[in-house]
C-alpha cells in the first residue's frame, strides 16, 4: 500500500501551501477531505505526487468544486507533465486560478532508436529501444488520444512509458 500525506505551511497573511505527497488514489481519499478545511487562498504543491489515477481525480474534482464553489481561489504549483495533462484534459484546471501555469501537453511525436537506424518501427520494441516523445499542446482531442495510446502501450509491453522533455 502507498502511503500518502499532506504537509500543510500557513501564515496569516499569504496563502496557506499543502504539499501533496505519495499517489493520489483511493487509498488517500481520507486524507483529501482534509482539503474541504481549506478556507482562504491556498496552493497545492504537487512536487512530491508521483502518480494520480482515475479515482484520485475523481477525488481532486469534488474537493476542487466544492472550493470553487465557495470561492476560494486555489492555484497548483510543481505538477509533472502526466498531472498537467490529466488536469488539462478532465477539466480540472478550470478551477485553479493559475491554470495556464502548469505545463502543457498534447501533440505526440514518437520514434524509437531502432528506427531511426534501419528506417522502420519494430512491431515490438525490446528493452534496448529507446521512446522518444515530443509534446506541444494542440487541442483536446489530441490530449485524450495520447492517455489512450499511452495506456494501450503501457498494458500491451507491460512497460512504463513516460513523457520527457520537449
Amino acid at each position: 500500500m502507498t502511503t500518502f500525506e499532506i504537509i500543510t505551511q500557513s501564515s496569516a497573511d499569504d496563502p496557506a501551501i499543502y504539499r501533496l505527497r505519495g499517489v493520489i488514489d483511493a487509498a488517500a481519499k481520507s486524507h483529501m477531505d482534509s482539503l474541504l478545511a481549506i478556507n482562504k487562498s491556498a496552493i497545492l504543491d504537487f512536487t512530491e505526487v508521483s502518480r494520480v489515477n482515475s479515482m484520485g481525480l475523481a477525488i481532486l474534482l469534488n474537493i476542487l468544486k466544492q472550493l470553487h464553489g465557495n470561492r476560494l481561489p486555489i492555484a497548483v504549483e510543481g505538477m509533472n507533465r502526466m498531472t498537467a495533462m490529466l488536469f488539462k484534459m478532465t477539466g480540472l484546471n478550470q478551477y485553479l486560478t493559475n491554470h495556464a501555469a502548469a505545463p502543457e501537453v498534447a501533440h505526440v511525436t514518437l520514434t524509437t532508436a531502432s528506427s531511426m537506424q534501419n528506417g522502420q518501427s519494430p512491431q515490438t520494441p525490446s528493452r534496448n529501444d529507446h521512446w522518444r516523445f515530443s509534446v506541444s499542446l494542440q487541442e483536446r482531442a489530441q490530449l485524450e488520444g495520447w492517455y489512450f495510446l499511452n495506456t494501450h502501450l503501457q498494458k500491451k509491453w507491460g512497460r512504463s512509458i513516460r513523457l520527457g522533455g520537449c
